[in-house]
C-alpha cells in the first residue's frame, strides 16, 4: 500500500446527529529509555520520558528533530518543547515542560501513556501525525494529565476513545480529536471533563443521538463540532 492510500481519510459518514458546530450557553446545556522498562506508575525524569517518546516513535524519521537526545542540549531546546521558568544554566529538573508541540512530525507509533504523567504538562498537540495512536484505556487514571488543558490528536490514526478519561485531569478545557476513525457513540466518558469548553469530534465515524444529560454534565461548554 502506497504511503498516500494509507493516508487518505476516510470518507466522513455524518456523525452523530449532524455536523455543526453548536454553541453552548453558559446557564444550558540513561540515553535510550525503553517502552518495556516504564510504566505509568513508575515516573520517569522529564528527559527519560521524551526519550521514550522519540525512541518509541520513530524519532530518527521524524521531519524535524532538531537537539532531540543531545545530552549538552536542554530539553526546553528540543524541537516542540516548551518549558516555564527556563534559564539555560540550570537542570532539566527546573524545567517544567508545559507543552508539547509536534504537529505534522511524522510519529508513527501507539504514543507512550507515559508523556501524559508529566507533572506541568498544559498542552499536547500531536495533530495531523496520520500513523499515530492512543491507547487511552493503558492508563491509569487521575495521576495522569492533572494540569493538562489543552489535548490536540486531530488527523492522526484514532479508532477508539475508550478510556479517555483517564487521560487528563478536572482541568480539560480542549479536546480535539476531529478527523480520526473512531467508531461507535457519542464517548460519554468526556462528561468525566466538567471545565471543557470546547469539543471536537467532527469527521470520525460515529452515529447516534446526542446524551440527553450532555448539557447538565458540560455545563461551561461554548463549542461543540460534531
Amino acid at each position: 500500500m502506497s504511503s498516500a492510500d494509507r493516508r487518505r481519510r476516510p470518507t466522513p459518514v455524518l456523525s452523530l446527529t449532524t455536523l455543526c458546530a453548536i454553541p453552548i450557553l453558559a446557564n444550558r446545556i540513561p540515553a535510550t529509555v525503553n517502552a518495556q522498562q516504564t510504566s505509568s506508575s513508575s515516573p520517569l525524569s522529564q528527559r527519560e520520558t521524551l526519550t521514550l517518546l522519540y525512541n518509541t516513535c520513530s524519532g530518527p524519521q521524524w521531519t524535524n528533530a532538531d537537539n532531540w537526545l543531545d545530552d549538552d542540549t536542554s530539553i526546553c531546546q528540543w524541537h516542540g518543547i516548551k518549558c516555564s521558568n527556563v534559564n539555560n544554566d540550570a537542570d532539566d529538573h527546573d524545567h517544567p515542560v508545559i507543552e508539547i508541540v509536534l504537529v505534522d512530525n511524522n510519529l508513527d507509533c501507539t504514543l507512550p501513556p507515559e508523556v501524559f504523567y508529566l507533572p506541568s504538562l498544559v498542552t499536547l498537540d500531536l495533530g495531523h501525525n496520520a500513523f499515530l495512536d492512543v491507547d487511552f484505556a493503558s492508563m491509569e487514571g487521575p495521576s495522569a494529565g492533572d494540569k493538562m488543558q489543552h489535548l490536540r490528536l486531530n488527523d492522526c490514526g484514532l479508532t477508539s476513545l475508550d478510556g479517555v478519561k483517564n487521560a487528563a485531569g478536572i482541568n480539560l478545557k480542549s479536546l480535539d480529536v476531529r478527523g480520526n476513525a473512531i467508531q461507535g457513540s457519542f464517548p460519554t466518558e468526556v462528561m468525566s471533563y466538567k471545565r471543557l469548553r470546547s469539543l471536537d469530534l467532527s469527521y470520525n465515524l460515529m452515529q447516534g443521538p446526542l446524551p440527553t444529560d450532555l448539557g447538565t454534565n458540560l455545563f461551561r461548554l461554548r463549542t461543540l463540532l460534531l
